[in-house]
């Protein structure tokens, strides 16, 4: 699927090559923006999604899409559908937190664009970034929503309520369930809305208010493709195929409210719009030279940071052993590193530029360190786990085995979680709650198959498991029909009620009846281990 440079690298927009997207798609469309941090994988994610050819970038953080970039899908055209399929123009839109201070103008422009003209959002990042608003784009989305906000204020564009799709990308349920992904990623969302500057008349403005909500999740598409191509085909599906059950544009939701004929040049209106705003206010002298400093302040922190880091990273994967107190010295290493961008930095305390770069350089250090700190929780499992089978092969099988095996298997559990906190850095939201699970799991798996082997050997025979109460119920076989009188059960009627002396006579022959009947009716059992009390209930059958 072929694609058009809709805006070029020096922030133009080209309405001819616009209008020829336009001519392939029918007269109700949708337009799809994307959005996120540069060299994240945006413009791969829409080539698995819509079977386009976006430029990708063939070297790891490299930066390939500059300006925007769009094509167009016709949608499916189906004669059972009493509408016509709608159309959808994709734009891919370059990152908006590129290191190169001469784009940091037109990257602005082009992201309040795309999110202005969008009928769709649709932003994606990795799970790790998940609590980390420059890293996921997040930041960068709602500066852009901050610009929006302000033309609708000035009726610069219409109010029209969009779709949020959020893509999380390299997911692992068994790191963080899908539940708590999706209310944590809603968390960074209104923490970045509150950052903003909200002009009057939207002050009070809530994230509902601006959007409706999709999450997708796919999982990593080097270690799970077949599990990736299935979630990719299934949001593709939602896209393009009016039959899904889950198709995104029902009747008209998140119809753009003109005709495909008329949108290039509306688009074009916006796009001088937008640029004589940023052409009227310029960033300041002061922000200018606050960003360069602390942009030269970050390189200089983390260059000294990342001798320590790499040779942390490389002794992990040389030998394979656990490095002694890595949580302290992760935490006393994030904090050094901290404090020496705040001392080269220092004239710049308190501008956007040093505290977004502080916050960068946080994330980034935590980013790499927790990629170790991954590492040493699978050698401290490796390292239990090795133990426990050679303890588990040498264990003296009695009749106690499985309360034995269960006991040390929790000491085990309790081994790792303690390691696992020492291990991890105090400043982080590192998470070890999969690997506990699956640790745990296999410990108890590997159990399972020593008291198997021991029973089939004949050397573990497990003790009968009787239980402490033991009650019989039976239905009195004495009663007579006439006993079921109104006066009986609900003693209202004083002449039909059983008198003392009646009463007296039928509890003795029911007691005696009971006696005849079952030699025991209640049976105890002694619950102590390997012993049981024997019973003997007659029956009348």
């Amino acid at each position: 699927m072929g694609w058009s440079e809709v805006v070029s690298k020096n922030g133009k927009l080209n309405e001819s090559r616009l209008k020829g997207l336009m001519k392939g798609l029918p007269k109700k469309f949708s337009v799809i923006s994307s959005l996120g941090p540069c060299s994240s994988g945006k413009s791969s994610v829409l080539n698995d999604l819509i079977l386009s050819d976006f430029p990708v970038g063939s070297i790891a953080r490299s930066q390939t899409t500059l300006g925007i970039n769009g094509v167009g899908v016709p949608g499916k055209d189906l004669m059972i559908l009493s509408s016509p399929p709608r159309g959808l123009l994709v734009l891919d839109v370059e990152g908006a937190d590129s290191k190169d201070l001469q784009r940091k103008m037109p990257q602005k422009l082009a992201a309040s664009f795309a999110i202005t003209i969008a009928d769709v959002v649709l932003v994606s990042f990795n799970m790790r970034d998940i609590g980390r608003l420059e890293s996921s784009g997040i930041s960068y989305l709602f500066q852009a929503i901050e610009e929006n906000l302000q033309l609708r204020s000035e009726r610069v564009v219409v109010p029209k309520k969009q779709l949020l799709v959020t893509v999380i990308r390299d997911f692992d349920e068994e790191e963080i369930s899908r539940q708590n992904a999706i209310a944590a990623v809603m968390t960074d969302f209104r923490n970045a809305l509150n950052t903003i500057s909200r002009p009057t008349g939207y002050v009070a403005t809530r994230l509902t208010d601006l959007f409706e909500f999709e999450f997708v999740t796919l999982s990593n598409k080097n270690l799970f493709p077949e599990k990736f191509d299935s979630e990719a085909s299934a949001l593709r599906a939602r896209l393009v195929n009016p039959l899904e059950e889950e198709y995104l544009f029902e009747n008209s939701d998140f119809q753009n409210a003109l005709d495909a004929s008329e949108f290039p040049k509306d688009a074009a209106r916006l796009w001088k719009v937008l640029s004589e705003n940023a052409k009227s206010r310029p960033l300041p002298d002061e922000e200018v030279a606050a960003n360069f400093k602390c942009d030269q302040s970050y390189k200089e922190a983390y260059k000294q940071y990342n001798v320590k880091a790499k040779a942390w990273s490389d002794r992990a994967q040389r030998d394979e052993r656990v490095i002694a107190n890595f949580g302290r010295e992760s935490d006393a290493l994030v904090a050094n590193t901290l404090e020496e961008y705040s001392q080269l930095a220092s004239d710049y305390r308190g501008t956007k530029a040093y505290d977004r770069k502080h916050m960068e350089l946080k994330e980034t250090m935590l980013s790499e360190l927790g990629l170790i700190y991954a590492k040493q929780i699978s050698l401290v499992m490796e390292v239990l786990f090795e133990s426990f089978c050679s303890n588990l092969n040498r264990l003296h099988v009695t009749s106690q085995l499985e309360k034995v095996i269960d006991s040390v298997v929790r000491e085990v559990e309790k081994t790792f979680v303690r390691r696992a906190e020492e291990m991890r850095c105090k400043a982080s939201k590192w998470r070890y709650d999969g690997a506990k699970q699956m640790f745990v799991s296999s410990l108890r798996e590997v159990s399972t198959e020593r008291v198997q082997i021991a029973r089939l050997e004949g050397s573990y025979i497990p003790g009968l498991r009787a239980p402490v109460n033991f009650t019989v119920h039976y239905l009195n076989p004495s009663v007579r029909p006439e006993d079921f009188t109104i006066g009986n059960l609900i003693g209202d009627r004083p002449e039909r009620m059983i008198t003392v002396p009646q009463r007296a006579r039928r509890d003795r022959s029911l007691k005696a009846e009971r006696g005849r009947m079952y030699a025991h009716q209640e049976a105890n059992f002694n619950s102590k281990a390997g012993e049981t009390t024997s019973f003997d209930l007659q029956s009348p059958f």
